[in-house]
């Protein structure tokens, strides 16, 4: 490959669509962090712009600052089990700050997502927080924090 089209390469954005048509441009080396897109990227045979369906904007929106970060300063890998009840003693103030910011029920989207989208350092920092909630407590206490019903009659 010469300079140039490496340069080109290096300085081209892609187009994310969400659901609602919205549209988050991210740059390659951010994109690349996608695994489910890594392979189109790389190869050149994309006009890169992905839709995603399934995908609305407030997740989306989430992702793309997770790896627009994450291109720039990584996450690193986060020890387990985890050790403390506050993610913040788990990961970089940054990571901890952002997964801390989303809601309960869109936590659990962007880790499904995450995993569908192959984002394993995402996938990896939601399921920590979500281990840093449950940690210590009770099965009566995870079923109030997660709204969960007991049907069982235990």
């Amino acid at each position: 490959m010469n300079f140039y089209f490496l340069l080109f390469r290096l300085l081209m954005t892609v187009s994310l669509i969400s659901n609602e048509g919205d549209i988050f441009q991210v740059e390659n080396d951010a994109a690349l962090t996608i695994g489910i897109l890594k392979k189109e990227i790389k190869d050149g045979n994309s006009e890169y712009s992905f839709d995603f369906p399934n995908l609305n904007s407030i997740t989306l929106n989430y992702v793309v600052g997770f790896v627009i970060h994450h291109q720039h300063s990584p996450m690193q890998k986060i020890q387990k089990p985890i050790q403390s009840k506050d993610i913040h003693d788990v990961v970089d103030p940054w990571y901890a700050d952002f997964i801390s910011s989303i809601g309960q029920s869109v936590l659990f989207e962007l880790i499904l997502v995450a995993r569908h989208l192959e984002i394993e350092s995402l996938t990896e920092l939601g399921c920590a927080k979500v281990a840093s909630i449950v940690k210590g407590k009770t099965l009566g206490e995870i079923r109030q924090t997660f709204h969960i019903e007991n049907n069982s009659g235990a």
